[in-house]
């Protein structure tokens, strides 16, 4: 999607930050505004960043990333976020916004 980056004036062009929220400057010199994906978010400086690990986003446009709750994870690679949180697999644990799961710890027997 073009917006409308540059602002003609009698003395030349100036450019302008036009993009929407939930976009960021993208294209031939930052002049055209795009999505952030899935798995990420934009900022408050309209940059795109992956969503931090433990946490998603299942859309384009983001604003923000919601953390995975308890007993999932989102482990994210390396210049990409999550678009959702798995389940742990069996007998293991995580904590809210984790990005792995732990073994549970054993029974401890009793004599």
């Amino acid at each position: 999607m073009i917006s409308l980056k540059l602002l003609v004036t009698l003395f030349g062009l100036l450019l302008i930050d036009a993009c929407e929220i939930g976009q960021y400057s993208c294209g031939f010199l930052d002049l055209s505004c795009c999505d952030c994906p899935a798995g990420s978010y934009i900022d408050s400086s309209n940059n795109c960043n992956a969503c931090p690990v433990g946490t998603y986003s299942t859309s384009s446009g983001s604003t923000s990333c919601t953390p995975c709750l308890g007993g999932t994870y989102a482990s994210n690679g390396v210049n990409t976020g999550s678009t959702t949180c798995i389940r742990c697999p069996n007998k293991t644990v995580s904590t809210d916004s984790a990005g792995v799961c732990y073994d549970v710890c054993p029974e401890v027997q009793q004599h």
